[in-house]
Parts: structure tokens; sequence; C-alpha cells
């Protein structure tokens, strides 16, 4: 199983993508997350988000898709490599943390609030469904 390695060094929150370290996502202007290519750091995409700290970032096992979610009470999921293609999920309280399931239909996260609750992410764009709270 590949493993993924995030940090946080000041107030930027840095995740290595799983395969071949092929790109990463930051997440530190207040407006954005940010995709970097791992061996240059230079910017693939720039998302726009809500104007407040994005606290978590997750890649889905096969890399196609980004999860991250903070302050602003959502979950966002993009495809990499096309982040126009984006679903969003409006959550109770602030995102903690998240982990994608490692069959990447499912996404756990932590909020403030209601503790940790589990997404539907299915593969054909549709909406992401809220399936389980424990």
């Amino acid at each position: 199983m590949k493993q993924l390695v995030a940090w946080l060094d000041e107030e930027e929150t840095h995740l290595l993508h799983p395969i071949e370290r092929a790109a990463r996502a930051a997440g530190r202007d207040p407006r954005t997350v940010r995709l970097l290519r791992a061996e240059d750091l230079s910017e693939v995409a720039r998302i726009p988000t809500p104007p407040l700290r994005t606290l978590a970032l997750d890649f889905d096992p096969s890399s196609r898709w980004l999860a991250f979610g903070g302050d602003a009470r959502f979950i966002r999921v993009v495809e990499v490599a096309n982040p126009a293609n984006m679903r969003e999920f409006k959550a109770d309280h602030a995102v903690w943390g998240l982990r994608w399931h490692r069959d990447g239909t499912r996404l756990a996260f932590v909020d403030r609030g209601s503790g940790v609750r589990q997404l539907e992410v299915p593969g054909d764009g549709s909406p992401l469904r809220l399936i389980g709270s424990y």
C-alpha cells in the first residue's frame, strides 16, 4: 500500500502525491489550494477556496482525486488532471482531517462537532453522499 506524507510547515499544509512523488498539494493562501510538481515545485493548478484555512488534504489511492476541507465547513473533491471538475459536500463544522478508504469510493472525515463521518464518492461524478456518522 502506498503511504502519503503530510506535514505542517508554519502556516502551510503540504501533502506528497503517493505515486512517484509526481505532484504535491499545498494550502497556504487562505483562498487557494495549489497543485505543485514535486520535482521543481512549479505550480500545476490553483484551486479557489473560501477565504478560510484549508486544514486537511488527501489524494485518493488512484491519485485521480484530491479531497480537501477546513474552516469553511466543506469538503471538496477535485480531479487532479482537471481541477475544474469538482464536487462539494457541506459539513456541519470545520473539517479537521480526512482520509480516503483504500477502495477509493469512500472518504472519512473528522469535524469539530460531529466526530467521524463517512462520505460515498461515486466514480461517475455523482454528488458526494453522507453514508455514516460514528
